[in-house]
C-alpha cells in the first residue's frame, strides 16, 4: 500500500517554519531553484508535489488530505492501515 499524505506548498510553509525553518536539502538548494531558501523551497516543493500527484494518478496511491491538523492526519492514517490489515487476514503460520 502507498499512502500519499498530500499537502500543498502554501499549507506546508507554516509547518516548516514552525518546525525550525527551511532546510538546505528540502529547499532544493543543491540545484538552486531560487535566489534564497524561501524561493527555492517554494519552487522545489511545488515540483515535488506535481510529480507525486502524477505518480498518485498513475499508480493509484491512496491520497490522504494532510492539510488537516497533524494529529488528525496521523489518526486517519492509522485507521487506513488498520483497515488494510483487517482485510488481509491473519498472517500465515510459519513452516
Amino acid at each position: 500500500a502507498v499512502f500519499y499524505l498530500r499537502i500543498g506548498v502554501a499549507e506546508l510553509v507554516p509547518r516548516v517554519l514552525h518546525g525550525g525553518g527551511f532546510d538546505y536539502w528540502e529547499s532544493g538548494m543543491d540545484i538552486p531553484m531560487g535566489e534564497d531558501l524561501y524561493e527555492s523551497f517554494i519552487n522545489y516543493q511545488a515540483r515535488i508535489v506535481a510529480e507525486l500527484d502524477a505518480l498518485s494518478r498513475e499508480f493509484g496511491f491512496e491520497t490522504l488530505d494532510a492539510t488537516r491538523p497533524i494529529d488528525e492526519t496521523a489518526d486517519l492514517l492509522v485507521r487506513r492501515v488498520e483497515r488494510l490489515l483487517e482485510q488481509s487476514g491473519p498472517p500465515a503460520a510459519p513452516r
